[in-house]
């Protein structure tokens, strides 16, 4: 019964983390189609590009800050920014990293 508990919990994670992923992808993607085919006729490459980076971190956020597996603490004072040259890093091997950085930056 435990073993057959375990593997079920797993399963709902393992699916729960597919679904969000692929959920948030494909709504960054229809939101960075929706801006390029509406403004990118007459807006400046230079000027889209942010917001277009815009809908990639608001995808990041809708991953890290709904997914209730992980939790995020953040090291440093309310409201410091992080100063010029800084090196971020990660002490996992994960392609998850790179996207806990970008929420917590």
């Amino acid at each position: 019964v435990r073993q057959l508990r375990r593997r079920l919990v797993r399963f709902c994670a393992t699916f729960y983390m597919q679904v969000a992923f692929v959920s948030s992808n494909v709504v960054c993607l229809a939101l960075q189609l929706m801006l390029l085919g509406l403004f990118g006729w007459w807006v400046p490459t230079p000027r889209l590009m942010p917001a277009i980076g815009l809908c990639q971190q608001l995808s990041v956020l809708f991953i890290v800050n709904l997914n209730p597996f992980w939790h995020i603490s953040v090291h440093r004072e309310a409201g410091s920014r992080i100063p010029p040259g800084a090196i971020l890093m990660c002490n996992h091997l994960c392609y998850v990293d790179s996207w806990i950085i970008a929420s917590a930056v």
